[in-house]
This record gives structure tokens, C-alpha cells and sequence, in this order.
């Protein structure tokens, strides 16, 4: 059972870790060839609630080491890719506290999280996306279309 930040932030570390990614505050950040992943824990401003932010930044275009997720060129929340978003919100309400929620975030981020991110770490890749996947393609900067000759 998670009950505050400081446990959900650890179990975000350590699986994510797993996968490579590295912790600066409240944000992970996975560099590859042509782009930054990132993965970023946002907090409500109001009650216990969590979001977990996906960002893909592109190197060519953005030159920072650590970019914000709210600066990345491609960005979507975790429970817009899941088949029931509510249930995704609720794993990350510290409100709504269950014995399982340790398991179930653990499960979501490298079921969902960490595949769909990964998925895009080449152009091409990220181009067919776009084409493919509006949500993906509304989430996406003109700046990045652009660049992709789109």
C-alpha cells in the first residue's frame, strides 16, 4: 500500500530504473539515439490524485539534456493509452489506498508506459505513429511535423 509521494516516487524509481531510465526529482528520462523519453509524476492540486505524463523529445530539435515534459515535442498521459482509463486514475489516487495499487502500478508502467515510449524512439517509427494513431498525431507539436516533413 502506497501512502504518499515519497513511496510512489520510490516504486516509480525502481521500476523504472529496471528499464533504464534515470530519476532527476520528480521526473525520468531515457536517452536514445534521435530522442529523449521522458516520464513524469504530476500531482493534482487537489486531493491525493497522481498523473503519470509521457514525453518524447527530439534531439535535433531541442537541444536540453533534461527537458520538461511539458517542453517535450510529443506528450501523452498514461491513462489515455489504457483500455480503462478510470481504473489507471485510481491506482494513482493515494486516496484510494488498496493492497494491490503497488502491484498494479508497477504492472501498468512496464505493460503501457515504458512499451509505448520506447516504441517511438526512431523517426520512422514516430512518423507511422503519427499517421496511424490521431491521438498520437493531436499530441504531436506543428514544430515536430514540421520537422518530419508532414
Amino acid at each position: 500500500m502506497i501512502r504518499n509521494e515519497k513511496e510512489l516516487l520510490s516504486v516509480l524509481n525502481n521500476v523504472l530504473s529496471l528499464a533504464d531510465y534515470s530519476k532527476r526529482d520528480s521526473t525520468w528520462y531515457k536517452n536514445t539515439p534521435e530522442v529523449i523519453l521522458v516520464v513524469n509524476l504530476q500531482k493534482s492540486d487537489f486531493g491525493g490524485q497522481y498523473y503519470i505524463n509521457l514525453g518524447i523529445s527530439f534531439k535535433a530539435i531541442q537541444k536540453e539534456q533534461y527537458p520538461q515534459e511539458n517542453k517535450c515535442h510529443i506528450r501523452m498521459r498514461l491513462d489515455n493509452l489504457t483500455p480503462n482509463r478510470d481504473e489507471t486514475l485510481n491506482i494513482f489516487n493515494l486516496e484510494k489506498c488498496s493492497e494491490s495499487q503497488e502491484l498494479l502500478i508497477i504492472k501498468v508502467i512496464q505493460n503501457v508506459a515504458v512499451p509505448w515510449l520506447e516504441a517511438l524512439i526512431t523517426i520512422e517509427a514516430i512518423k507511422s505513429k503519427i499517421i496511424a494513431e490521431s491521438n498520437v498525431s493531436n499530441r504531436t507539436t506543428l514544430e515536430v511535423k514540421k520537422y518530419l516533413g508532414m
